[in-house]
């Protein structure tokens, strides 16, 4: 039996070019490129011009002062108050009553056991004053929980002892002669505290009187033994008031000129304008003050007030200072400006000498950045105009070497997809932003485009 043939032939294979791996790995290669020279290229930022303000505040401690009398008890005994505190009083109402007796303790005592409760009148007052104390506390300040404490105590026997003896009229008339009733001699707001402020002028304020750890605060309240001559109650006679704050050299020169300003109050961010004015104070220090003729009875518990003042409020187009730079123009007396032939273009007799060495002019446009009295400021950048030629002033034989430079600040625009200077006028600025006029020629406009960051770029830069 033959053997089978069992060689194998291998057939001859043919490689193909798969055109669309090539053109995948075309656009792969391309992708790569871009992402590359997008990676290892400075980013240009844009910002948008937008209309906007400034406002710039700056926080003080105030001195509260007012035209307050202060008025001392006749004989000694137990004090009752008829008024509460931040009520108006007229001349001859009856504000206090001293009992010598103690008779009317007894009085007080059997009506408070038989239930008198506060009127809602007076526990209005006395959530108003927990509800401001509540938005002002600073946990730094835990010193001003005694003092809110005492106050609320001394508005808890004050109101109590109104309200009771407001049901002891009665009884009241049987006691006639044996305690001191005491009226108002003149009209005004009554409070029950004195601090040693009480009939103190700006001028006599130092330094030291802003050291609220020297500060005292004494509370008048019913029911206490007074001695004849201490202090009982005091009454704020006008509804005018000031607050005034010791001011910084770079306050002065923010506010110079103002005669208001805006003023906005931390204890319950109420906001309200007052007159202003400087002084110097007995220490020689200078001082602000700020008036006010209304709203006196809301502070009328403080002395020392948190206020923030806004120093400025400018207003036009709003730029980060991060997109300002400078360029340097020529400065030309503006004496040389001419107007050229039959058109309307500014610019200037350039000074041309010929081979025959005559000399002549021809007139050159040129656009006005800036201007003063005594100058105009034009680009460097004119072929036309360069370093070291002569301008001739009009109508005489006066020539100016071109040549001087000024700096002029301004921003890069690059509305037409490449960066051009554009000149500012700064009309205010703060740590981060300034506000520029939105009238300065062939400055910026509302919405324009313009380099965020002024040092990454150059004039003529085309912008991706």
């Amino acid at each position: 039996m033959a053997r089978k043939n069992k060689k194998i032939i291998r057939l001859k294979t043919y490689r193909y070019i798969n055109i669309g791996t090539v053109i995948f790995a075309f656009i792969l290669l391309y992708l790569i490129i871009c992402v590359a020279l997008y990676l290892s290229r400075e980013h240009i930022q844009i910002y948008t011009v937008s209309e906007g303000q400034l406002a710039a505040e700056s926080d003080y401690t105030g001195i509260i002062l007012r035209d307050e009398t202060v008025y001392n008890a006749e004989y000694n005994g137990t004090v009752y108050y008829y008024m509460q505190e931040g009520q108006k009083t007229g001349v001859g109402d009856l504000v206090y009553s001293i009992d010598e007796t103690g008779q009317l303790s007894e009085l007080l005592a059997q009506q408070s056991a038989d239930g008198n409760q506060l009127s809602e009148e007076s526990l209005t007052y006395l959530k108003r004053m927990l509800a401001n104390f509540s938005v002002s506390y600073d946990p730094a300040d835990f010193s001003d929980i005694y003092e809110v404490k005492y106050s609320i105590q001394a508005a808890l026997l004050e109101y109590a002892s109104m309200d009771a003896m407001a049901e002891l009229n009665q009884a009241l008339e049987e006691l006639d002669g044996q305690f001191q009733l005491y009226h108002a001699p003149s009209s005004g707001v009554v409070a029950y505290y004195a601090d040693g402020f009480e009939g103190m002028s700006a001028e006599q304020l130092t330094m030291d009187s802003f050291l609220e750890e020297n500060y005292e605060k004494t509370y008048f309240k019913a029911g206490a033994m007074i001695e004849a001559g201490t202090p009982v109650y005091k009454t704020v006679n006008s509804d005018q008031w000031s607050v005034i704050i010791p001011v910084e050299e770079e306050d002065l020169t923010a506010l110079e000129g103002r005669e208001t300003v805006t003023v906005r109050f931390r204890l319950n961010q109420f906001e309200t304008e007052a007159e202003y004015s400087t002084f110097v104070a007995a220490d020689g220090t200078t001082m602000a003050r700020l008036d006010f003729d209304n709203y006196m009875v809301q502070f009328l518990p403080e002395r020392f007030v948190e206020i923030e003042v806004d120093k400025n409020q400018a207003e036009g187009l709003k730029i980060p200072l991060t997109a300002l730079t400078t360029k340097d123009f020529y400065r030309i007396p503006v004496d040389f400006l001419t107007k050229g032939g039959e058109s309307s273009q500014n610019g200037f007799n350039v000074e041309t000498v010929g081979e025959d060495g005559a000399v002549t002019a021809h007139f050159v446009a040129a656009t006005i950045y800036d201007s003063d009295e005594e100058y105009y400021y034009i680009d460097t950048g004119l072929e036309e105009i360069p370093a070291g030629c002569y301008l001739l002033k009009p109508d005489s034989s006066d020539r100016f070497m071109v040549g001087e430079t000024e700096p002029l600040t301004g921003v890069y625009n690059v509305n037409s997809g490449y960066a051009i200077f554009r000149r500012v006028d700064i009309l205010d600025q703060n740590e981060d932003y300034c506000i520029v006029s939105d009238s300065t020629p062939y400055g910026l406009s509302v919405y324009d485009h313009i380099v965020l960051d002024a040092g990454a770029v150059h004039e003529d830069d085309i912008i991706y």
